[in-house]
């Protein structure tokens, strides 16, 4: 049965080269960790990453969806004015109406995928995940080319094998997921709660957070403060996990790979 995780949840798991979660298992109860391990003459699935390496003290601040604008420049500004980095996913319908502030959030930020409308994507058929997936990469290509990371974040956090094939074939070799979580989809959490949520992370912490109102915002500065207070840098997910394999290195089926 298929499970859809809740973007307020929190999963486990252990890092191996990257955190891959048992084929299957959907974000919203604690996955059972494995390491991936493809077959002489098969071709691997993408990694599901929860977390960076637990080694040095870093943390990957991602910011997702943009249905809020303003709130976007301000994180953005924030976070610059701090020297401090983050990932951002943003809907690529929301890139789409304001082309603008998204060039000005990566201008020295990169920028991932989280879909054209923020279908869930178990829900869907086929060919419906991947034009999900693969508009929202093609725009981004097109309208932040330099800024553009080949990373996909599935919304809510939901996926299954089938998903994963899919995100595959339209380019993608990992599903970024994460392991923190500052609440602030929580609609009955307080003020305290998402900031201790979100400070709750370790060493190479994947922190989830979105510009969709003014409660991120506000958080912000306490929670760069907050890390930093015990030692912590920021960092982007290309510099915590390296850079995303591309389409054509071997994998399997290249970016655009249509599924019939």
């Amino acid at each position: 049965m298929t499970r859809i995780g809740r973007s307020g949840s929190r999963p486990g798991g252990t890092w191996a080269a990257a955190t891959v979660l048992a084929a299957g298992l959907l974000l919203g109860a604690t996955p059972v960790p494995v390491m991936a391990v493809a077959p002489a003459g098969t071709t691997p699935s993408p990694v599901i990453v929860t977390h960076g390496p637990r080694t040095e003290k870093v943390i990957a601040l991602t910011i997702d969806d943009g249905y809020d604008p303003a709130a976007c420049l301000r994180m953005a500004s924030i976070l610059r004015a701090r020297g401090a980095t983050a990932t951002w996913f943003p809907i690529g319908k929301n890139v789409r109406r304001w082309p603008a502030v998204w060039e000005r959030i990566a201008a020295d930020m990169p920028v991932a995928n989280h879909t054209m409308f923020h279908a869930i994507l178990p829900r869907l058929p086929d060919r419906l995940v991947f034009r999900q997936v693969n508009r929202a990469r093609l725009l981004l290509e097109r309208t932040l080319p330099e800024a553009a990371t080949l990373e996909l974040r599935p919304p809510g956090g939901a996926w299954t094998p089938r998903v994963a094939a899919i995100a595959r074939s339209a380019g993608y070799r990992r599903l970024l997921l994460w392991d923190t979580t500052n609440l602030d989809t929580d609609l009955d959490a307080s003020r305290s709660q998402r900031l201790a949520a979100a400070l709750s992370g370790g060493r190479g912490s994947i922190v989830l957070m979105h510009c969709n109102h003014d409660w991120s915002a506000d958080l912000l500065p306490e929670i760069i403060a907050g890390y930093r207070a015990r030692g912590y840098r920021f960092v982007t997910l290309p510099e915590l996990l390296g850079p995303a394999p591309r389409a054509g290195d071997g994998l399997g089926a290249g970016a655009g790979t249509r599924p019939r």
